[in-house]
């Protein structure tokens, strides 16, 4: 399935250096996607360390973690602007038969391996993954959430494809794991070496259990005088801490 593409007047050259100088913004939105799904993901391991006392502080919590995640999946997901700097904008920049020719000109003339044919394969094949996943019906879900529920105060989304849906989240990480497998094609080709995002997933999961399974809710401060913070939560040793069983691998950042 396509999209209406802003850049068809532009030609190749151009469009190929727009996208390069906005990349390292979409790299930086990528990077907090992984950091808050990271959180979401230790924080609902984590819960059973917190009293019953502590359900409604606990559960505004949650809610606060995922509700700005999804807000940071849907940009992601952005349908192709004129300015943006989405997945869906980014692949609309090099979806082009002239595009996509002159990456791989200036790919060989920068690898003497041989391995530029292989990366704009790669390339083609993400652009490809872009387009079904930004039409996907599990997206479509999660921004008409987030239209709901999160951004507007509205009952019944507007729109071609807006539809009522149920008031549960209908949570999915599949945009989020296709995101990464798709810009990380982009950036392969773009520093001419392999990349994967992996090794930060592990590492900002491995942080956020960190915090979260050293985090011990002692119970509202009710009665105490102003500045006794004995009831206060802290960080203390919690009963069982997972990075203490392994999954603590530090490795570069993005």
């Amino acid at each position: 399935m396509g999209w209406d593409n802003p850049f068809d007047l532009l030609d190749a050259e151009e469009r190929i250096r727009i996208a390069q100088l906005r990349l390292e913004r979409t790299r930086w939105l990528m990077g907090e996607v992984i950091s808050l799904t990271a959180q979401r993901k230790a924080f609902i391991e984590a819960q059973r360390n917190f009293s019953d006392a502590s359900y409604r502080a606990t559960t505004t919590l949650l809610v606060t973690i995922v509700y700005f995640e999804l807000l940071q999946v849907c940009r992601l997901w952005d349908a192709p602007e004129l300015s943006g700097y989405s997945l869906p904008s980014l692949a609309a920049l090099l979806d082009d038969p002239d595009v996509l020719a002159k990456a791989a000109q200036m790919a060989g003339e920068a690898d003497s391996n041989g391995g530029a044919a292989a990366r704009v394969a790669g390339l083609q094949r993400a652009i490809e993954l872009c387009k079904t996943t930004e039409s996907s019906d599990e997206l479509h879900a999660l921004r008409t959430y987030r239209h709901k529920m999160v951004a507007h105060a509205i009952i019944k989304p507007r729109g071609k494809r807006m539809r009522n849906l149920p008031d549960d989240m209908p949570w999915t990480d599949n945009p989020i794991d296709r995101a990464a497998e798709v810009l990380a094609a982009f950036i392969t080709l773009a520093d001419g070496v392999p990349f994967s995002y992996e090794p930060l997933v592990r590492e900002e999961h491995g942080a956020a259990r960190e915090l979260f399974w050293n985090l011990h809710y002692q119970g509202p401060p009710s009665s105490r005088p102003f500045g006794d913070r004995s009831g206060a939560p802290s960080l203390t040793e919690a009963p069982e801490n997972p990075n203490e069983a392994g999954d603590t691998e530090q490795e570069a950042r993005w």
